[in-house]
């Protein structure tokens, strides 16, 4: 009787990992919408004139600061899911998506799609 709410609790605290997860990432996908949209606004400013390429250049740096800091905060959190408790990740350790397996060749399988078939001596 003592196993069912310790097992609840894990399921729930995995349920909550995984969300803040979820917020994660879509604190990150607007940062990244954010980021293009302001580009795409110097753009337009220094198109128009009302901008001059130097007040451009530094608008762009602090943008892709920002753009940078929103990154590194989620990075961040993402690891800090990523180790410790495996009870503690919404994927529960190493094994999870985005994940290179220990000894996977990144690339390979992918250099190997296009490859020619090999070629087979016919049997008689």
């Amino acid at each position: 009787a003592h196993v069912v709410p310790s097992l609840v609790k894990v399921q729930m605290r995995s349920k909550a990992a995984a969300s803040s997860h979820q917020h994660q990432l879509v604190q990150l996908r607007r940062a990244k919408a954010a980021h293009a949209e302001v580009m795409g606004a110097i753009s337009d400013l220094v198109s128009t004139g009302e901008m001059t390429m130097e007040e451009a250049e530094e608008e762009r740096r602090s943008a892709l600061a920002a753009l940078n800091e929103a990154k590194r905060a989620a990075n961040i959190h993402l690891e800090g899911e990523a180790q410790g408790d495996p009870f503690e990740t919404p994927f529960g350790g190493a094994e999870g998506p985005g994940r290179q397996r220990a000894g996977a060749v990144p690339g390979f399988n992918r250099d190997q799609r296009n490859a020619p078939a090999p070629v087979t001596r016919k049997r008689r």
